[in-house]
C-alpha cells in the first residue's frame, strides 16, 4: 500500500526519489549530514529500480531503500563529509601556484618530468595532428630535463597562467576554476588573444611553431573559445598526482592527499 506523501517515511522516500533523479542529470550530490540521508549514488548503483521520480511508493520500495542505505554505508559509499559542510577551495592563483610548482622538473617534491610526461600522455587529442604533436613535444621535454615553468608569462596580449619552455618546445596552459570562464577584451576571448600572440613569441624563442602547445585546464575538461586550445580536465590532473603520490614516498602525504581533495571540488 502507498505511503501518505506527508508521512515521515513518505517523505523520505520522496526526497531520496529527488535526490536520485537529480543524480541522474548530474547534478550536485546532496550534503550528507546523518545516516538518514539517502545520497543518490548509493540508491542509483544499489537499486536501478528506485531511480525513477514517478515509481510509486510502497512498503517494499521503503524496505529495499533501508537496505541499500545500510549496504551503501557498509561500502563506504555514505561516508561523512565535512568540506560539504564547510566547503574548502582553492584561489585561482594559488592553484595556479601549486600546479606550476609540480610541473617544474627542478622542484623539491622529486616528480621531475613526470607530470608533464603523463599529462602529456593521456591528454585526449581531437585529431591525429594533435596526437603527434602532443607526443613530439613529450619526447621533446623528457630529453630536456631542465624546461621552465613561468607563472602569467606576458605574451603581451594577457598572461597565460603556466607556460612551459624548453628546447624546442613551448607550452601554454589556461587554468579556470569551477564556474570560471574567460575574459573578453577587444573583441576577442582570453584564447583567442593568446592565439595571435603566440608565433611571434615562439619566433622570438626559436621555437617552431609546430612544437607551440596551448591547453585550457578546468573542472571537467570543458573546452576553450579557441578551438586551437585542447581540454584538459582537473581530474585528469589529480589521478596524475595520485599516482606520484604512490611513488614518492618522501612527499609530505597527508598534505599532497588534502590538496588533491581540493582541488577536485575547486
Amino acid at each position: 500500500m502507498a505511503k501518505s506523501p506527508n508521512s515521515i517515511a513518505g517523505r523520505s522516500l520522496a526526497a531520496a526519489k529527488r535526490g536520485v533523479a537529480a543524480f541522474l542529470r548530474h547534478e550536485p550530490i546532496i550534503t550528507l549530514i546523518s545516516r538518514r540521508d539517502v545520497t543518490q549514488a548509493g540508491i542509483a548503483v544499489l537499486d536501478p529500480r528506485a531511480a525513477s521520480p514517478d515509481h510509486d511508493t510502497s512498503a517494499a520500495d521503503l524496505t529495499v531503500l533501508r537496505r541499500s542505505l545500510d549496504e551503501a554505508q557498509r561500502r563506504g559509499l555514505l561516508a561523512f563529509d565535512p568540506l560539504r559542510l564547510a566547503p574548502v577551495s582553492l584561489a585561482e592563483i594559488r592553484l595556479c601556484d601549486v600546479l606550476a610548482a609540480v610541473l617544474d622538473p627542478q622542484g623539491i617534491h622529486g616528480f621531475g618530468t613526470a607530470v608533464l610526461a603523463r599529462l602529456l600522455s593521456r591528454v585526449r587529442a581531437t585529431s591525429r595532428h594533435t596526437r603527434e604533436q602532443l607526443d613530439r613535444i613529450r619526447r621533446l621535454a623528457l630529453a630536456d630535463p631542465r624546461y621552465s615553468v613561468t607563472r602569467e608569462y606576458n605574451v603581451g596580449a594577457g598572461r597565460p597562467d603556466i607556460v612551459v619552455i624548453g628546447h624546442k618546445f613551448l607550452i601554454s596552459l589556461e587554468v579556470k576554476r569551477r564556474g570560471g570562464g574567460e575574459t573578453f577584451v577587444n573583441g576577442a576571448y582570453q584564447t583567442e588573444r593568446y592565439d595571435r600572440a603566440w608565433p611571434k613569441q615562439a619566433r622570438e624563442l626559436g621555437i617552431p611553431s609546430e612544437n607551440v602547445l596551448a591547453a585550457y585546464l578546468t573542472s571537467k575538461g570543458q573546452r576553450a573559445r579557441s578551438p586551437k586550445h585542447i581540454a584538459v580536465s582537473s581530474d585528469l590532473v589529480a589521478d596524475i598526482l595520485e599516482e606520484l603520490l604512490a611513488e614518492r614516498p618522501n612527499v609530505d602525504r597527508k598534505a599532497f592527499e588534502a590538496f588533491i581533495t581540493i582541488y577536485r571540488r575547486s
